[in-house]
């Protein structure tokens, strides 16, 4: 999936229903699942699986309703072979992360 219609499904969809980090037991390297979805009552969901993540930074999530009003990924370096692309909430700073690749889940 192009970058450009990854971006247009993450500002559709701005509420946060799930964010879950886990480790890669034998390269340490961090993945965050990040589910998404229209408003904060619709059962349908998107989820989007980013791999080695670093650079991690969150402010204000939590303690209710959880908005991005302009959550975008752009690229960094597509020649680093580490991390390739920043995904960040532009507009309140809510969230950042380094990534190197994205599967969308549906």
């Amino acid at each position: 999936m192009k970058l450009d219609e990854i971006n247009r499904i993450i500002i559709e969809n701005n509420v946060l229903h799930t964010m879950h980090m886990d480790i890669e037991p034998i390269s340490f390297k961090y993945n965050l699942l990040l589910s998404l979805s229209d408003d904060e009552n619709s059962r349908d969901k998107v989820s989007f699986y980013f791999y080695d993540v670093s650079s991690v930074k969150m402010k204000d999530i939590g303690g209710g309703l959880t908005q991005f009003m302009h959550l975008k990924i752009s690229i960094i370096d597509i020649f680093n072979d580490r991390n390739k692309y920043i995904i960040e909430d532009i507009e309140d700073e809510k969230l950042s992360f380094e990534f190197n690749a994205v599967d969308f889940l549906g």
